[in-house]
């Protein structure tokens, strides 16, 4: 005989009523722990495609934040760089205009502003070496390499390289940067006056290239690139690479090939020679989705190779010699212009080299202020914009404690209660009952 009341479908109702009141309080525990509303995406359905799209432009500008940052940390260097760079520029000319206005012929004299135009050199040398965070910001893309190498900065070494007569300082921007050679111009025993002539290409293994004017190459250092156009022999245009040069034979490196051709007139040959090891690479920088700006000053700027151009004019020939700057006075005024010309966009007087190109610090310190200014309101923005998507994403993900608080309280009473109801039901039998009535 059976004596309880307890049916099995009235005892699985309460069992089921008892198990989602359990899985509600472990929710509402969860969320006043977590002080969120639901651990995964799913427990908010209705607004989880908006509160993705929201986590993600925040993480989006986070990151735009975080570069700008880096970009920050190179202009602000950039600038730093910029105005102890232009003071060597600027303690120089004063030296030279000094120079200019008293004893220009006196040995003491010359070797001061020859020594100073050496020491501004090895300044300017070492500030647009500079590195930021493992990049040097003024070798274009190449910031893994410093982007200035004089070799050797000391007045004896440089002085025996130039002498100021036969091997004289590039007089041009496109010499000093990438020295070109002609049969009828170029670094020959006057840098002013005849070039190599004609030349005579020998495949020779290892080959060689010999010029008709004697000492025409003699300012080539081996090592150095030279790329050849122009050639009769379609074989010998092309790059090749200095392995030996007497300064009027260059023998090329043994994996370098020539056409035999003792008479060549039509040639020219370029060569690297120039100070800089980066390149003309132009880097950009997001500011934003929508918003860039260029990263384009590296240390072939005019306004930087003006102004060491001047100072290596300054520097060469040694005193009392042909080449000496005691015996070639014009080249402080020549100096002179190109300092100027390196900081400020209008000078006096005529340009002694041919036009030069315009570019000067005046322009570039206006240009890396605006791109600080650029970089610094973007942030604000972004910081701006991160801190609405924050509180937009809270008011989804966030939940009202005191809410949840008073939930847990309630599911709380009402599972103990539930556990009761169900202990005191199963206890319950058919004699209890009717007893009870």
């Amino acid at each position: 005989m059976v004596s309880r009341i307890s049916t099995l479908a009235s005892n699985t109702q309460l069992v089921n009523i008892l198990l989602a009141t359990q899985k509600r309080l472990r929710e509402s525990e969860v969320q006043v722990s977590s002080e969120k509303v639901s651990e995964t995406y799913l427990g908010l359905a209705r607004d989880a495609e908006r509160l993705i799209g929201l986590e993600n432009k925040s993480v989006l500008l986070e990151r735009f934040k975080r570069n700008n940052e880096i970009a920050q940390l190179k202009v602000d260097t950039t600038g730093s760089s910029l105005d102890i760079i232009r003071q060597a520029i600027n303690d120089f000319q004063k030296d030279l205009q000094n120079f200019q206005t008293g004893t220009t012929t006196g040995q003491d004299e010359v070797a001061q502003v020859q020594d100073s135009a050496i020491q501004s050199l090895q300044v300017i040398q070492g500030y647009l070496n500079t590195q930021v965070a493992g990049d040097y910001i003024y070798s274009g893309s190449r910031t893994a390499v410093p982007p200035v190498d004089f070799g050797t900065l000391n007045k004896a070494a440089f002085q025996a390289k130039f002498d100021g007569t036969t091997i004289i300082v590039p007089q041009t921007r496109t010499d000093n940067l990438a020295f070109k050679l002609t049969a009828a111009t170029g670094y020959a025993q006057n840098a002013n006056g005849a070039g190599y002539g004609s030349l005579a290409f020998a495949d020779a293994n290892p080959d060689t290239i010999t010029a008709t004017t004697v000492g025409a190459f003699a300012y080539l250092p081996v090592g150095t690139s030279i790329s050849i156009g122009g050639a009769t022999a379609a074989g010998n245009n092309g790059t090749f690479t200095i392995a030996a040069n007497t300064g009027t034979v260059i023998t090329l490196a043994a994996t370098d090939t020539l056409t035999t051709d003792a008479a060549d007139a039509g040639a020219t040959l370029v060569a690297d020679t120039s100070y800089y090891k980066g390149d003309p690479v132009v880097n950009t920088h997001r500011l934003d989705e929508s918003r860039s700006f260029n990263l384009d000053l590296n240390a072939s700027d005019p306004a930087f190779e003006k102004a060491m151009r001047a100072m290596q004019i300054i520097a060469q020939g040694v005193f009392g010699t042909a080449g000496g700057l005691d015996m070639n006075n014009a080249r402080v005024t020549d100096a002179l212009y190109l300092l100027g010309s390196s900081q400020l966009g209008a000078v006096n007087g005529t340009a002694p080299y041919g036009t030069e190109l315009l570019s000067n610090f005046d322009a570039i310190d206006v240009d890396n202020g605006y791109k600080q200014v650029l970089i610094d309101r973007a942030n604000a923005n972004h910081t701006a914009s991160i801190g609405i998507l924050d509180t937009r994403v809270g008011e989804i993900e966030d939940v009202d404690l005191l809410e949840a608080i008073t939930r847990v309280t309630t599911d709380a009473r009402v599972l103990e209660a539930s556990y009761q109801v169900l202990a005191r039901t199963r206890s319950l039998g058919l004699q209890d009952f009717l007893q009870s009535r």
